[in-house]
């Protein structure tokens, strides 16, 4: 079986680049990131969506070296199956997708839970309207980027979320 980091050349750096550029923003970084990984997310649950594929196997090899349990998904509908049967403690969400938005899976998998509870959502996008990440903040989003995301800031951001204090029961 091939893993992530295989099938995106043994290294990952970003993602989210157009046309020429995707195969080198898939042939940067894990060698080095390897090395001064942290084990901050052993044991951890994260899902990630998003349905360009080159960006999902990324996000993958990214994450792999870190421990935590990986599950993914391609569309919105898939997304919210995987989380209502996993739980995972952060979701790595793309805001297009086809079958559910992002936007409308986000509001099903933090549906009446406290804003800083788990799942924490880290919304990810090309689009750059100040309107969306408004709405995403609203809808309880930990973290909103727009692409290219460099794959040390997604885990830097991944591990402050899952490993800071939890917050106080009201």
């Amino acid at each position: 079986m091939v893993n992530a980091r295989e099938r995106a050349g043994g290294k990952v750096d970003n993602f989210g680049e157009l046309s020429d550029t995707r195969a080198s923003i898939i042939g940067q970084g894990i060698k080095r990131k390897r090395s001064i990984m942290s084990e901050q997310l052993q044991g951890k649950r994260i899902l990630l969506v998003d349905d360009d594929s080159d960006i999902l196997t990324s996000m993958q090899a990214a994450f792999e070296p870190t421990g935590a349990t990986i599950e993914s998904a391609n569309n919105g509908n898939k997304a919210v199956e995987i989380a209502e049967k996993s739980d995972p403690d952060l979701v790595v969400l793309d805001m297009m997708l086809p079958g559910r938005s992002g936007f409308l899976v986000l509001e099903k998998i933090k549906a009446k839970k406290p804003r800083n509870a788990k799942p924490f959502v880290i919304m990810i996008t090309g689009n750059t309207g100040a309107r969306h990440k408004m709405y995403a903040e609203s809808l309880g989003v930990a973290e909103y980027f727009t692409k290219p995301v460099k794959m040390d800031k997604l885990i830097a951001t991944a591990e402050r979320l899952l490993t800071a204090p939890a917050a106080p029961k009201a």
